[in-house]
């Protein structure tokens, strides 16, 4: 059993000279086949309430199963939409030994 820590920080890009204001976040960790990177399950899902908020600062904590022999693939999504509907995906894959 291991806890896996995902601590980041999502800020809007100003918008004419002014602050932009967020509207929905999601941070999702999903495990992936190791040889050909296809889902395999969702392992963690988020949704703060960043509703008109300049940034958020995210600290989440879950606890991963493993087998201890293989290492866990998995790949981090964090999107965001602004109130003028800009998306943004950001993803990382990292693996758990």
């Amino acid at each position: 059993m291991d806890y896996v820590h995902i601590v980041g920080t999502v800020t809007d890009y100003e918008t004419v000279k002014r602050g932009g204001k967020l509207a929905s976040l999601s941070i999702i960790v999903d495990e992936l086949n190791s040889v050909d990177s296809t889902f395999r399950k969702n392992l963690f899902k988020a949704y703060p309430d960043v509703d008109s908020k300049g940034g958020y600062t995210f600290n989440e904590k879950f606890m991963l199963l493993s087998n201890d022999v293989t290492p866990t693939f998995c790949r981090l999504s964090v999107e965001t939409m602004d109130y003028i509907n800009k998306f943004t995906r950001d993803t990382v894959y990292f693996s758990i030994q």
